[in-house]
């Protein structure tokens, strides 16, 4: 019985991550689904709805639709709603439909952005993982594009196997800045995160040890910050959805993270068990990634 989960928490799918991730950014995301993908994401995991929108909608995909694959009432009706509502970008998210139906969102989001101007792109989720693998890419989407306008000759060589630091590399790390390292926190949401104060004390914690929160992905920073992002010193990863970006930023930009969660009031502990911890800490980010 000590196995039992008294309280179960509802079942999130990866196109409620996406959205999750992309809730504060100014975006427009649609997911292409008949309906009730977008109600039971706002009603159950969506608490910023109480405090401030977003523009989240749903395709009300047809059975004629499907069948037929009329894409141009898809197109006309994010094209309109798109230059009426001016978002930063567009993102296209498939449900389980339009997933099996092979839906080329691809080509959708080019005629999108010919037709508005706006940047459109989409994520391969088909509601059929769990919502750490939609936070997953859309964060890595969003690191993608934080790294566009660094030139190739820019991206590191030879970097270590490691997908943490250890002590002693994160202690030269800041003294060879000289300053406080600036550090962008990835991968958290209110799906993971409660919103009562968890991302102020992780700041707190950073601040402490002579660092600087750059930007959080993505709960309380806008989408300039984040792309601008791509300059900090090092990243922490919170959870398994921001460890494609943490990939992506260290091979792209050159930026060292370490996994994990911060916690406070703890003894340091030594090499090794620091060692033992961190690596941990990868695996359990790993088992949730369902692979």
């Amino acid at each position: 019985m000590k196995h039992v989960a008294r309280i179960l928490s509802t079942y999130s799918a990866d196109t409620f991550g996406v959205c999750s991730a992309l809730y504060e950014l100014g975006g427009m995301i649609v997911i292409h689904d008949p309906s009730g993908c977008n109600s039971t994401y706002t009603t159950h995991d969506e608490p910023r709805w109480f405090a401030e929108p977003s523009q989240i909608f749903v395709s009300a995909l047809t059975e004629q639709d499907a069948i037929l694959g009329n894409d141009s009432r898809l197109i006309a009706d994010i094209t309109a709603a798109a230059k009426e509502l001016q978002p930063r970008f567009i993102c296209l998210i498939p449900s389980q439909i339009a997933h099996m139906i092979a839906t080329d969102c691809r080509a959708i989001c080019r005629i999108l952005e010919k037709k508005t101007g706006i940047p459109a792109f989409t994520l391969p989720t088909n509601s059929m993982h769990y919502y750490e693998r939609g936070i997953f890419f859309a964060l890595q989407k969003l690191a993608e594009i934080a790294c566009q306008a660094l030139p190739e000759s820019a991206a590191p060589t030879h970097l270590p196997e490691a997908k943490w630091l250890s002590e002693e590399e994160l202690h030269k790390l800041h003294q060879k800045k000289g300053k406080a390292l600036r550090v962008n926190v990835l991968g958290a949401t209110p799906l993971d995160f409660a919103m009562n104060g968890s991302i102020d004390s992780m700041r707190h914690w950073l601040e402490t040890r002579g660092c600087h929160l750059a930007s959080c992905w993505a709960m309380g920073s806008d989408l300039d910050t984040i792309l601008a992002s791509r300059d900090a010193d090092l990243d922490l990863v919170v959870s398994y959805g921001g460890l494609g970006a943490a990939r992506v930023l260290r091979e792209r930009a050159g930026i060292p993270y370490r996994i994990g969660i911060p916690f406070p009031n703890r003894t340091a502990p030594s090499d090794d068990a620091a060692y033992r911890d961190e690596k941990t800490a990868c695996i359990i980010l790993h088992i949730f990634a369902l692979k």
